[in-house]
């Protein structure tokens, strides 16, 4: 992949990393997108936030601990501020299984995945950077290399008329590992958490109802989990902090986080079926 990109010295950087491509009802796909001038500070500030929670490699599914939940607080608070004024994107993309899309015999969900990383990469680099932005991307490294395809970005056609929309300039795609990129733990994170606001609304709202003194005390009943508990206050500390930067990101009115505004720094896009002709691939 790296040999059939023209080599151009990259001006910004993009980091992505999916969630449960192949199970669960709603699956997810993160991207963090920031110019290279702002990165290396971003990095390294992420990095110390890991090192104070004693975390060395954050990971969404492990979460079950208050150490864990701090420091996915303390960076999830940490992005948002960045994004707030501006010094980077968050974008994540969701999808429903059940819904005309994907409700298909034979559907392929890493395929599907593939697609996913297309779309997301489509429309945050082609749409929302500067047209002179030259890119180096970090994708979390994966034997089903879900990724291997964005190649293709250089040049975006429609479909319909077959013109060029617009290009991507790509300098590399570097497949990195999780632990060593900070910036791949945080897209673990968002991707994590919007996939969880989703398939679980009903269990955070449920949990939303305990008391206090319940939550405190960790006397809820048993159909919360460890990981359930920490999630929710995870979730709701994020919709809060989301309303009091009025980033204008949603979690009560369509159950689950959402971004009405796909120009918005902080980006949660469900993607829904376009048109009856949008199937998901299939296996050959």
């Amino acid at each position: 992949m790296q040999a059939d990109l023209d080599k151009q010295t990259p001006n910004h950087v993009a980091y992505a990393d999916e969630t449960l491509h192949n199970t669960g009802r709603f699956r997810g796909l993160a991207l963090i997108t920031v110019a290279s001038k702002n990165a290396e500070r971003i990095i390294l500030e992420v990095r110390q936030l890991l090192q104070v929670s004693s975390i060395s490699e954050f990971k969404w599914s492990k979460l079950r601990s208050a150490r864990e939940r701090f420091a996915a607080l303390h960076m999830l608070d940490y992005m948002l501020e960045k994004a707030r004024t501006n010094l980077l994107r968050v974008d994540v993309i969701t999808w429903d299984v059940e819904d005309s899309r994907h409700k298909i015999q034979g559907r392929s969900d890493i395929r599907n995945l593939r697609r996913m990383y297309y779309f997301l990469f489509k429309d945050v680099l082609g749409k929302r950077w500067p047209v002179e932005a030259i890119w180096q991307i970090y994708p979390d490294e994966s034997s089903t290399n879900p990724w291997s395809h964005l190649g293709y970005l250089t040049e975006v056609w429609d479909w319909n008329t077959h013109e060029m929309i617009f290009e991507v300039n790509l300098s590399d795609i570097v497949p990195s590992e999780s632990h060593e990129e900070p910036l791949l733990q945080v897209a673990d994170l968002f991707a994590g958490l919007a996939a969880y606001s989703r398939n679980s609304y009903e269990t955070y709202e449920k949990w939303t109802l305990l008391s206090k003194e319940e939550k405190d005390a960790g006397k809820v009943p048993n159909e919360f989990s460890k990981a359930d508990l920490e999630r929710c206050r995870i979730l709701q500390h994020f919709d809060e902090q989301c309303k009091n930067l009025k980033l204008g990101v949603s979690l009560k009115q369509k159950r689950g986080l959402r971004t009405f505004n796909p120009a918005r720094p902080v980006n949660f896009w469900w993607y829904e079926p376009q048109n009856e002709d949008d199937l998901a691939p299939i296996w050959h």
